[in-house]
């Protein structure tokens, strides 16, 4: 099975936990999926949202939720999601440092 370079190393890439998460999320336990991989569950969550406010879009054909869908589902709407879990990611492993540094 090959190994995960980071956490071959103590530390976690930002998906690391991620079929823990998901599977403790099939379970209903949204407590253990939170503790696996917050930005999942977060990830999850928001896309939810969006397929919500689609189907609204859809429903009612309202401009307003059209062009908010198209500002989210933009290139800068990624590059944002991208750099909160980039953020995630680096936060993540500051945390694992700071426990192993003190004790």
């Amino acid at each position: 099975n090959p190994v995960c370079l980071l956490y071959s190393m103590g530390f976690r890439c930002g998906l690391c936990g991620g079929t823990r998460c998901l599977t403790a999320l099939m379970h209903g336990d949204f407590v253990l999926a939170i503790k696996n991989n917050f930005f999942i569950v977060v990830l999850l969550a928001g896309c939810l949202v969006l397929l919500i406010l689609a189907h609204i879009c859809l429903l009612r054909n309202s401009r307003r939720i059209s062009t908010l869908l198209k500002r989210v589902c933009s290139v800068k709407g990624l590059t944002v999601v991208m750099i909160c879990w980039l953020a995630f990611m680096i936060i993540r492993n500051v945390i694992i440092v700071a426990q192993l540094l003190m004790g």
